[in-house]
């Protein structure tokens, strides 16, 4: 008798027809690919500097994002802060970073295209394999429906604002290097969150991936860093890091703050806490010291703003953090949540007046030193625990020997107490080392000798720089760090927390607080802005009641002036006293000139000209000659310098203030010598830029120049493009002190004339939602919704003092973040949706083991039945 077995499933079966693409997907992913390419490679063939290098980068990028879209999306990511070169280029409208987004763009949508061909030929047994592991990561990555409609409405709002602002400056007008009160300054702010839709599908396909949150994140903390360090380099180039008292703002790599705004602020408020997700989620140490020296270094940059609104918005969103964070450990447990509230705020008090003890006499140097100490009180604690009070005594014997020894040393030594206090941490190190493999009682005791001997140390740094006042006051906190190390090495259960990672969390907060008091203690600067804020609000308040008094009619305030319509309206509307003055190239008969007007008042201060300048390449203590064509229907005198500066702020100078004869219609011609001095000798590890620059120094008066040529040593020509031929390539302009007319500061209002009440509650709706279900709704329980909405959080608190999203690169990120706030979904219901929505799925197995089972079982019943058909009769 025959037996006919079922054939097993064919890997080319209807499962494969339903998951193969159809033609029409893949012929559009090309399409948006195709136009992406297009528009990258016009801009990059457009570019002021290289264009030729410009599109082989582009091409370059579109190849990796094609290959490599997990790379590329967090590469661009973290390039953004640093991609910008406005100050050399002239171009305002368009930038490096949306060359960057169009390439990845259209890199990843080609490679998606050609991908999804080849998926369609892949064999079922793979394909199910992925889909069943990757299907509770996909749908922690996609957009609710509300979510979709929310995001095509605000489009949508954007898209008619960019038309009312087209439409307001007079019509289109293409030109690449149109300014603020322009046409193109609408496309200007439009293409954030235009960039950021377009990037969506490919945001949303690589969260789908294995580590792909993890990918972005990383991004971004590097962006952090990358933003920091710029920073750092500039204090020290220019103010030093440790001098707090010069009235002296960072503005790193952002270039946007030419003319005032917060765009660092906004940054450092907004990427924060991911740096802070890749220092204690990561249990690998390499992203873990990654995060710390971000962190770090954030720090730094978060103090030397010297902005209010940092400085409220950094520790509210990092407060919401630990919140979220503990509610998702804890399992909602509030007394616990409470309990380690209280022990920070305490601790944060308790390090906070030891700060101010050792800052008032011995200065930063006596902090650093407390910091130190502090630091290694917390890593001793584990090595010395239950140790005998005989042996602290002995201790105490031993390393008053040592600081005698020291304090004798430091006495004869050059910079003394400072070698003698590194010498007391290497030895504290070395000991606590040794303490930790061994964990014996000799160790134990060696340990806390030189711990005690680096609190001796600390007292004469202290003493050394301050005096006797100085080294009292670091007594008393050191004899309360020696007291509390005592008792905490003494009770059952550990006051400082076990873990390593845990414990420079503790250190890094302490060393953030006392770097704070320290600065609003000693730093003239910043007291002085904190005891102006009454006076800064009352004129921030009428500053915002001036700027929407401008929008006159009801379908204004319904849908906006018009998107980047606020710096025209400022200076062409106002009547504003202190407008400080405005440029504009002007083609006429044939000619091409720059018209630069002056500002309107009557004292002018080095910090309130209008500039008009460009960077350049000059040497130390050379013979410059400076020749400007110009003409003017007033007697006007002009503003000429050489200056180091970073953006803003100028170090030192060579000056010439020429005084032009009223001769209408004439062009006259100026010769001017300029002496460099030392300017261009910098240090390469901190630059300092050079930037020629010119400015009208009679105020509401104009002057036409024609050109600008400055020869140096041996006849050779430092301004390119000197007699604007080539529109205003390589020119820059900036505003040192007056920068109202370009902002209205306030994130609301922006959005209010910008694009009305309906841009501006759609707006709402859409980062309110990505807030409520990261802190309180569906996605509250995911590992990155914390870090999420405190950095939505920080980003609108400095908001509250600036208008943020007229500067495209730190939009596009808020925006970016506001999407991930949007996909991302609590891990517990997307297992439930999984077991609801694919039963078939269940239980997660490779369908080739399903398919070899099969097999194995069609072969035991035949044998079986073999075996039975032998012994029938």
């Amino acid at each position: 008798m025959a037996v006919t077995h079922p054939a097993a499933p064919s890997r080319l079966s209807s499962n494969d027809a339903l998951s193969r693409p159809s033609l029409f997907p893949r012929i559009a992913l090309l399409g948006i690919a195709l136009a992406c390419g297009f528009c990258g490679l016009v801009i990059a063939h457009a570019y002021p500097i290289r264009p030729m290098v410009a599109v082989a980068l582009f091409i370059a990028w579109c190849v990796l994002a094609g290959v490599r879209i997990s790379i590329a999306l967090p590469a661009m990511i973290a390039l953004l802060p640093i991609i910008g070169f406005a100050p050399r280029t002239g171009w305002l409208t368009f930038e490096e970073f949306d060359v960057l987004v169009l390439a990845t763009s259209a890199g990843g949508y080609a490679g998606l295209a050609l991908q999804s061909g080849a998926r369609a030929s892949m064999r079922t047994a793979r394909g199910a394999t992925k889909l069943s592991a990757n299907f509770s990561s996909g749908l922690s990555a996609n957009l609710s429906i509300v979510s979709i409609a929310l995001i095509a409405l605000f489009l949508a709002s954007t898209a008619i604002a960019l038309e009312r602002g087209i439409a307001d400056a007079g019509g289109f007008r293409f030109d690449w290097f149109q300014g603020y009160d322009d046409p193109l300054n609408s496309l200007r702010i439009f293409k954030s969150f235009a960039l950021v839709v377009l990037l969506l599908p490919l945001a949303q396909g690589e969260l789908k991936k294995p580590g792909g949150s993890d990918r972005i994140g990383l991004g971004i903390t590097i962006a952090l860093g990358l933003a920091a360090f710029a920073v750092l380099q500039e204090r020290l180039a220019f103010t030093g890091l440790l001098d707090f008292s010069d009235d002296y703002r960072a503005t790193g790599s952002f270039w946007e703050m030419h003319v005032g705004g917060a765009a660092l602020d906004g940054f450092l408020a907004l990427t924060i806490p991911f740096a802070i997700r890749e220092a204690l989620r990561h249990a690998h140490w390499s992203r873990f010291v990654v995060g710390a020296v971000v962190l770090a270094l954030a720090a730094y940059a978060c103090l030397v703003t010297f902005s209010r609104g940092v400085y409220l918005a950094v520790p509210i969103s990092l407060l919401l953090l630990v919140v979220l964070v503990f509610r998702q450990r804890l399992r909602l447990d509030r007394r616990m949540l409470w309990w380690v509230l209280a022990k920070g705020g305490a601790f944060a008090i308790v390090v906070a007046a030891c700060g101010f003890m050792v800052f008032r006499g011995g200065g930063y140097r006596a902090v650093i030193a407390a910091i130190a100490v502090l630091a290694l009180t917390i890593a001793i604690d584990a090595s010395i625990r239950r140790t005998r009070p005989a042996m602290w005594l002995a201790a105490l014997v031993g390393a008053a020997l040592l600081g005698a020894l020291g304090t004798a040393a430091a006495s004869v030594l050059p910079r003394g107490p400072y070698v003698v206090f590194a010498l007391a941490c290497l030895a504290c190190l070395a000991s606590l080392i040794h303490a930790e493999r061994t964990r014996t009682p000799s160790s134990a005791m060696a340990a806390i000798i030189a711990w005690l001997w680096l609190a001796i140390a600390a007292c004469v740094v202290a003493g050394g720089w301050g005096g006797h006042g100085a080294l009292r006051d670091s007594v008393v906190v050191m004899v309360l760090l020696v007291v509390l190390a005592f008792f905490a090495a003494r009770v059952k259960q550990p006051v400082w927390p076990a873990r390593r990672r845990e414990q420079l969390a503790t250190i890094g907060f302490a060393a953030l607080v006392m770097g704070s008091v320290a600065i609003f203690a000693g730093g003239a600067y910043m007291g002085g802005r904190f005891s102006a804020s009454r006076g800064d609000l009352d004129s921030r308040i009428a500053h915002w009641t001036e700027g929407i008094s401008r929008l006159k009619s009801p379908e204004q305030w319904l849908l906006g002036k018009g998107l980047g319509r606020f710096p025209a309206t400022s200076l062409y509307e106002s009547l504003d006293a202190a407008l400080p003055g405005n440029y504009h190239l002007v083609r006429r008969n044939g000619e091409t000139f720059l018209s630069l007007s002056g500002p309107r008042i009557k004292y002018l201060g080095f910090g309130e000209f209008f500039r008009i300048s460009q960077r350049v390449a000059v040497q130390p203590n050379a013979h410059y000659v400076l020749t400007i064509e110009a003409r003017t229907a007033s007697l006007i005198g002009l503003h000429i310098e050489i200056c180091e500066k970073q953006l803003l702020y100028n170090a030192g100078c060579a000056f010439a203030e020429p005084v032009l004869q009223p001769v209408p219609g004439k062009w006259q011609t100026l010769v001017l010598p300029l002496d460099t001095k030392g300017l261009g000798a910098t240090r390469w590890y901190a630059p300092k830029p050079v930037f020629f620059a010119v400015a009208v120094a009679s105020p509401g008066l104009a002057v036409e120049i024609r050109s600008l040529r400055l020869v140096g040593p041996r006849g050779a020509e430092v301004l390119a493009n000197s007699d604007f031929s080539y529109r205003m390539a390589h020119w820059f302009s900036s505003s040192d002190k007056y920068h109202l007319p370009w902002h209205i500061k306030n994130l609301a209002l922006d959005l209010l004339f910008d694009q009305g009440a309906v841009g501006l509650a759609l707006f709402t709706l859409l980062v309110a939602g990505a807030l409520i279900r990261t802190a309180l709704g569906r996605a509250r329980r995911h590992p990155d919704a914390p870090y999420v909405a405190a950095a939505i959080v920080g980003f609108v608190i400095v908001g509250a003092f600036d208008s943020l999203l007229d500067v495209p690169r730190v939009a596009f990120l808020f925006y970016f973040v506001v999407m991930l706030g949007l996909m991302l979904r609590n891990p517990r219901a997307t297992r439930v949706a999984a077991q609801g929505l694919a039963p078939a799925l269940q239980p997660v197995e490779p369908a080739i083991d399903v398919e070899a089972s099969a097999r194995e079982r069609s072969k035991r019943r035949a044998r079986a039945f073999g075996d039975r058909s032998a012994r029938m009769p």
